[in-house]
């Protein structure tokens, strides 16, 4: 994130290494870009990947850049703006067993095999268990078009299930997913492929 935007103000205030002199040209030549990009993207910075060395070194180059054609940083006396970054590696396991409501019989699916699960939250573990399922469709809730796959049914919770895309995918219809119509208390969100 905070690479991005230092490409930004690199490339924005002018990539031509030294301060201008008086009446010379103050714009971005294409030579200018190529040998920035590269440097960036040579072998020894690593590929950049946030948290890695190589972003480092990219970040240190274009605060090196920015300094050299007169930006003055921004940020309370900085070029760079910390952001969280929070790596999650699951390591999911076991099954996903799938109930009737009676309990009659059970469907069982096996992890990466037959289901992929994960989570955004920053937990040391996190689980659904005894959780109603509802199934909603798409999840949609567009008014224009009559639209609301959550119209009657109660979320609150339990696993809502969900079609992945939109109804329509191959058409040119813009996401109206709306997962801001889920209460807080709904336990999970699975979507089908």
């Amino acid at each position: 994130m905070r690479l991005r935007w230092l490409l930004m103000v690199l490339v924005a205030g002018g990539c031509g290494g030294e301060k201008p002199k008086s009446g010379t040209e103050t714009g971005i030549s294409a030579g200018d870009i190529v040998r920035h990009v590269q440097v960036l993207a040579s072998d020894s910075f690593g590929g950049r990947a946030p948290s890695s060395p190589g972003e480092e070194k990219t970040v240190a180059y274009l605060i090196d850049e920015m300094t050299k054609i007169g930006l003055q940083p921004g940020n309370n006396g900085s070029s760079v703006q910390q952001v969280p970054l929070v790596e999650i590696t699951g390591r999911p396991q076991g099954v996903l067993t799938v109930s009737g409501r009676r309990q009659t019989s059970a469907s069982r699916f096996v992890y990466k095999e037959q289901f992929v699960a994960w989570t955004k939250r920053v937990v040391p573990q996190t689980s659904i268990d005894n959780s109603p399922l509802v199934f909603v469709g798409y999840g949609v809730v567009a008014p224009e078009y009559q639209w609301n796959d959550y119209a009657g049914v109660d979320v609150r919770g339990k696993t809502v299930l969900i079609l992945v895309n939109d109804p329509g995918y191959s058409q040119a219809w813009s996401s109206r997913r709306s997962f801001a119509a889920l209460p807080a208390a709904t336990a999970g969100i699975p979507s089908i492929r």
